[in-house]
């Protein structure tokens, strides 16, 4: 039986025009959000390993170029869409969103490290091995987390002297008082109806960041059950077998989190299933062989990725309503 709270959070993660708007407002006004919005900066180390490492450290008043930069970044995605959440394929021409209930731990782990942030001028010296900045800008009612992941300077020179040239002569630098700045945001985090939204702008260093595979494998575990169910194979022994590998676990969880393209698995016709299979797939990755006479799949360690990418439509095709997709 599923409980409110999940179903509030499903109905969330289908309303693709509420989350979609929640970015609107700062994306349109980035010249106003940066002469009336009020901003504070933060260079900070956060690994969910070794936690006993990180740090924030909040960036003074004089930090006017680096937030310039940050500015800079938000103008590149105002062309971009917004998209759901895809677990297993990511638009390069797009930024994602998700409740952010579903990092919610680790989330916690980075607030609470940013409240506890100290005056860079008291310790300049972990500057090297911050590995994010973040801005944290209010701007008409709303208060915005912009992420920017970083690769910690002192792990790209590790084991390297750091030199210059200075008029002719050359000097060698403290590592310690620089870091790294790639200039490209990671995620935004913003509140829209009372509910915290990720946007998400890079996958991947999202998901290391937050550790969000965790819980995609964790979501598809425990509900494995609810997946099994569906009538489409002959047995499921094969996948549960491999449920470790992301992209069985990753499509557990995205189809079990799509409630109306769960239903029309559900409602499948097999007999019709099985034809569009065999007529539309473009890889033509399975055959007659591969269905049994009650034109059930009969699932292998060779056809599974095969049949996994029918079912997340990797070719925009939904087979089980006969619609292509965009």
């Amino acid at each position: 039986m599923m409980k409110n709270k999940e179903k509030e959070e499903l109905q969330l993660f289908n309303d693709d025009e509420t989350a979609k708007q929640g970015l609107d407002e700062l994306l349109n006004n980035v010249e106003d959000s940066k002469k009336n919005g009020r901003r504070n900066l933060y260079m900070l180390r956060f690994f969910l390993r070794k936690q006993k490492d990180n740090f924030a450290l909040a960036l003074p008043i004089g930090a006017g170029e680096l937030e310039d930069a940050v500015f800079h970044q938000l103008r590149q995605q105002n062309e971009k869409t917004c998209v759901k959440y895809d677990v297993t394929s990511q638009n390069k021409f797009a930024y994602e969103w998700l409740p952010l209930t579903e990092v919610q731990e680790n989330w916690n782990l980075f607030c609470n490290l940013q409240h506890g942030a100290i005056e860079m001028s008291k310790d300049v010296s972990k500057l090297s091995s911050a590995n994010i900045v973040l801005m944290i800008l209010e701007y008409s009612g709303k208060r915005y987390y912009i992420g920017l992941c970083q690769t910690p300077f002192d792990n790209v020179y590790k084991g390297k002297r750091l030199l210059f040239n200075d008029s002719g002569e050359i000097k060698s630098c403290v590592q310690n008082r620089y870091f790294l700045f790639m200039e490209s945001i990671t995620f935004i985090v913003a509140q829209i109806d009372n509910r915290m939204i990720a946007y998400i702008f890079d996958q991947a260093k999202f998901n290391k960041f937050f550790n969000y595979d965790a819980y995609i494998e964790a979501y598809a575990n425990n509900n494995l059950p609810a997946f099994t169910r569906l009538n489409l194979v002959d047995s499921w022994e094969v996948l549960t077998q491999k449920i470790k590998k992301k992209y069985v676990y990753a499509t557990i969880y995205k189809i079990l989190k799509d409630e109306e393209y769960l239903q029309e698995i559900k409602n499948a016709d097999l007999v019709l299933f099985k034809k569009r299979v065999l007529e539309n797939d473009k890889t033509k990755s399975l055959t007659e062989d591969d269905f049994t006479t009650d034109n059930k799949i009969k699932l292998t360690g060779d056809n599974l990725r095969a049949f996994l990418n029918i079912l997340t439509k990797k070719n925009r095709y939904n087979f089980f309503t006969g619609m292509a997709e965009e």
